[in-house]
């Protein structure tokens, strides 16, 4: 705006931003990472593929170059990045139970809105509701 503050509509967020941001350099973050695994720089390709919340590419990475690293520093990144790994998992599978909830949600929708067209039509008839809670 003209006074110097921005206008609240047009404003897109700073997620907006860093969809827009990620969508344009993961490809050179996952590009960088495999350059870097090629010219055996491994902890380079870490770094990338880290951008990219990759777990399980860097789980491999250091699998793949094992001996570039100490035996403590290889056990101490497996055992950082499993469990980054794992996390990641189990968000998906929460993800997933929550939309197999709300698509359970939207099939038991058309049953609840019937009732109530249902409900609807008796009052407005002068007949007497049947009661469905028995069935929920």
């Amino acid at each position: 705006a003209e006074d110097g503050i921005r206008d609240f509509c047009l404003s897109r967020g700073l997620g907006d931003v860093y969809k827009r941001q990620t969508q344009s350099t993961w490809g050179y973050y996952l590009e960088a990472g495999e350059l870097y695994e090629k010219a055996n720089i491994p902890s380079n390709a870490i770094i990338m593929y880290e951008h990219l919340r990759d777990w399980d590419r860097i789980l491999d990475c250091i699998h793949r170059f094992k001996s570039e690293f100490k035996d403590e520093d290889r056990k101490a990144l497996v055992k950082k990045y499993i469990e980054l790994e794992l996390q990641k998992i189990f968000r998906e599978y929460e993800d997933a139970n929550n939309k197999s909830r709300e698509e359970k949600a939207e099939e038991e929708l058309p049953v609840i809105e019937e009732r109530l067209v249902e409900h609807i039509s008796c009052e407005d008839s002068g007949i007497e509701a049947v009661s469905y809670t028995h069935l929920t």
